[in-house]
């Protein structure tokens, strides 16, 4: 079971950062963390996965398993 949000954009790098800044809102808003806390989880056990280099934009996802929630802290 997994959190995840996406970005799209061009370049690819900044559909990465999209992604990235929605999981850290999302954590902010979802479980109460801090930004520097969300940002900290993100960065350490998020998963960036490329889902669409064709087209008009680019789509990135990060992804963190709901398993890392219940140990953080």
């Amino acid at each position: 079971d997994e959190l995840f949000t996406l970005g799209s954009d061009k370049p690819f790098e900044s559909a990465v950062q999209h992604a990235v800044s929605g999981m850290i809102r999302l954590l902010q808003e979802r479980y109460s963390l801090s930004h520097a806390d969300a940002a900290a989880l993100t960065a350490h056990v998020g998963d960036i996965q490329v889902c669409n280099l064709v087209g008009p934009q680019d789509t990135a996802a990060c992804l963190i398993s709901r398993a890392n929630l219940m140990t953080f802290g």
